[in-house]
């Protein structure tokens, strides 16, 4: 399913695609939620949101999926400030063992070779 999105490349952000931190239809002012992130954008999610409902029951912000789809909205906002970062940066490269490397590339050659990754 190709879409295509209305939202510029100066709105492009994480809620573009989909609602990652702030729900596309919970807005107040629909038409300004469509001009950010694309009338596309939230009709499929509206569409994922109603099919969900329908399928597990509810009405509205009253149902399930919504008030699950409002905490994963809420964790993934909140989650991250309570990483603990074990590096200044949050993450250190190393270099691989050569054997944990040799079987990385056994395992590689292997998948390519039957084309299922």
């Amino acid at each position: 399913l190709l879409l295509t999105s209305t939202a510029s490349a100066q709105n492009f952000g994480v809620d573009v695609s989909f609602p990652i931190h702030y729900n596309f239809i919970g807005s107040d002012d629909l038409s300004a939620t469509n001009e950010v992130f694309g009338n596309d954008r939230v009709e499929l999610y509206s569409k994922y949101m109603d099919g969900c409902i329908k399928r597990y029951g509810g009405h509205g912000a009253n149902s399930l999926c919504s008030h699950n789809e409002a905490d994963r909205l809420r964790l993934n906002l909140e989650q991250p400030k309570l990483q603990t970062n074990y590096t200044e940066i949050g993450f250190k490269k190393t270099k691989l063992s050569d054997d944990t490397w040799s079987m990385l590339q056994t395992f590689w050659a292997g998948a390519k070779a039957k084309e299922n990754f």
